[in-house]
């Protein structure tokens, strides 16, 4: 009789891989509830990924709820949960970061509850939760000029080490200048660069305490547009083979459904997602839109209708992608520059532990010349 019930189980395998996706969402949702080992199975990152068999966006995973906005110097928090009522889910924050004159800081990402604004020279960045309405402002007590220099921001939660770590990249595209900062210790790091040569472009995507920028070599003619990825835990930098790009214009590097992706348009007005699964696993969606994908604008995941949220960053413009079509949620007042960092809130101080002193020594950047070109 044993033997008999061992024959009629069902295999694990074919239940994830063939039963479950082809359940409605709100089945699915439902038997989480049958087990544990179907509560983990089907919350999983890779479970999420046997949904692109069918429409990717009719079936989204990890929804983003909320957002956080900057628009020029101004800061917001727009909540997701319903498309159809834009304005009203804006809340404009009352936070004033003090800069001098000259000065202007921008958004570099949002991780487990701090957001992380910068200053685009590299003299000093922000830690700023906005449900406790903390900041805090840090200096890098070793600055430096590359001449042309180019600066880079990352920032990320670290879930090893329970730390939050700021990563600083200067180059001037031959040399690459690379420093952590982390909030447990209050303490800055050199770190090799340790790749080949390139410039950084657009804002990093995290995913899973590694951050991912897109990189143009200038030097080799025949593959000039890398991924290179940045291990906040380990903190060592590695080239990322598993998504290419034609040319530095061609897609934008994004976050979809918990998983790195590629973004881009191809000839027959489709957006094309090509989403990586596992290493050396990427799996491609492809829908209709009236819009052509810009480097410049800024994709951040599924809402929980399926549609895609997207900045239109010289353009003051929040809206959604959609099959068939785009939808504007709001524009601001001009042409300024919009950037949106999905946000979960949360009660982290922005503060550091360790209490070092953390401004630089008088003089410090009046000293500094400023980048060529200014």
């Amino acid at each position: 009789m044993e033997n008999n019930e061992n024959e009629r189980q069902i295999p694990e395998d074919l239940i994830i891989q063939h039963i479950l996706p082809r359940l409605p969402v709100k089945q699915l949702v439902q038997s989480k509830l049958v087990c544990k080992e179907c509560n983990s199975s089907i919350s999983s990152s890779n479970f999420t990924l046997h949904y692109t068999k069918q429409p990717l966006i009719s079936h989204p995973s990890f929804p983003v709820q909320s957002l956080f906005v900057q628009y020029d110097n101004t800061f917001y928090l727009y909540s997701c949960e319903n498309d159809d009522n834009a304005q009203n889910n804006l809340v404009k924050l009352d936070v004033d970061f003090s800069l001098n004159s000259g000065e202007n800081i921008e958004l570099v990402g949002c991780s487990n509850g701090l957001v992380c604004l910068a200053e685009m020279y590299g003299k000093f960045f922000f830690l700023y939760n906005p449900a406790t309405s903390e900041s805090h402002k840090f200096y890098s007590g070793d600055f430096q000029i590359l001449g042309t220099n180019h600066t880079n921001w990352g920032f990320g939660y670290d879930s090893i080490n329970d730390d939050f770590k700021v990563v600083r990249i200067m180059s001037n595209g031959e040399t690459h200048t690379v420093d952590v900062y982390s909030l447990k210790s209050n303490v800055w790091r050199k770190v090799d660069f340790g790749v080949e040569r390139g410039v950084l472009f657009g804002e990093p995507s995290l995913v899973s305490d590694t951050l991912y920028w897109t990189m143009f070599n200038m030097f080799n003619m025949g593959d000039r547009t890398k991924v290179v990825a940045f291990d906040l835990v380990r903190e060592t930098f590695e080239m990322y083979p598993h998504l290419v790009f034609c040319s530095p214009g061609h897609g934008v590097l994004c976050v979809m459904g918990g998983c790195l992706a590629k973004c881009s348009s191809n000839p027959r007005n489709e957006a094309v997602f090509e989403i990586v699964t596992n290493p050396g696993k990427v799996v491609s969606v492809c829908f209709e839109c009236d819009l052509k994908i810009n480097p410049r604008d800024k994709l951040v995941g599924f809402t929980k209708t399926g549609k895609v949220l997207i900045a239109h960053t010289h353009r003051g413009m929040i809206g959604l992608l959609d099959r068939g079509s785009k939808q504007t949620l709001m524009k601001f007042g001009g042409q300024m520059r919009t950037s949106i960092e999905k946000y979960v809130p949360s009660q982290i101080s922005p503060l550091p532990l360790s209490e070092f002193p953390n401004i630089p020594a008088e003089g410090t950047w009046a000293d500094l010349p400023l980048p060529r070109g200014l």
